[in-house]
């Protein structure tokens, strides 16, 4: 799946997914497990978003960290541990 990644001011990095689909899926989970619908993966600045980062080739890397929003290809399975309460066992691309 198709996924959006962009870095905020503070240095957190936020997912977004590309297809409508499945951000209506995380609305819809997140509403249920958080109480507010939320289609964003927001890793907070330092270990989350560092992690985050050190997977990407450093070319993207470099692009994030420049303050530009790149896409990247995850697989549904990993991208539902970002979003959490067992969103993976859930995900239908």
């Amino acid at each position: 799946m198709l996924i959006e990644v962009d870095q905020d001011r503070m240095g957190n990095i936020i997912l977004t997914p590309k297809s409508k689909k499945i951000r209506a899926q995380m609305r819809k989970h997140n509403k249920e497990w958080l109480g507010h619908p939320d289609d964003t993966v927001f890793l907070q600045e330092g270990m989350g978003a560092t992690e985050f980062l050190d997977l990407l080739p450093a070319p993207q890397r470099r692009e994030v960290e420049e303050g530009w929003g790149i896409t990247v290809r995850m697989d549904p399975w990993e991208f539902g541990h970002y979003v959490g309460h067992d969103f993976h066992e859930v995900i239908r691309p």
